[in-house]
């Protein structure tokens, strides 16, 4: 969805909350381990990741052949 505010000329990209998956699905996705994907999320190297208590939510458009992943 995208947002665009005339006055001030800006634009940008609202993701909502549902466009999230987990990380195993994530880690499927790139045929990765679990451990691997989840190092890869602790250091920062999966877009958009967040971090809720005990889990982690990964956006849909970091999987492969995500619309919005071009």
């Amino acid at each position: 969805m995208e947002a665009f505010d005339v006055g001030r000329g800006v634009r940008c990209i609202l993701t909502p909350v549902s466009s999230y998956t987990d990380l195993k699905t994530y880690a499927e996705a790139y045929s990765i381990s679990y451990a691997t994907a989840l190092r890869m999320a602790w250091d920062g190297e999966i877009p958009g990741v967040v971090r809720l208590r005990r889990s982690w939510r990964v956006p849909v458009a970091a999987l492969p052949d995500a619309r919005g992943n071009e």
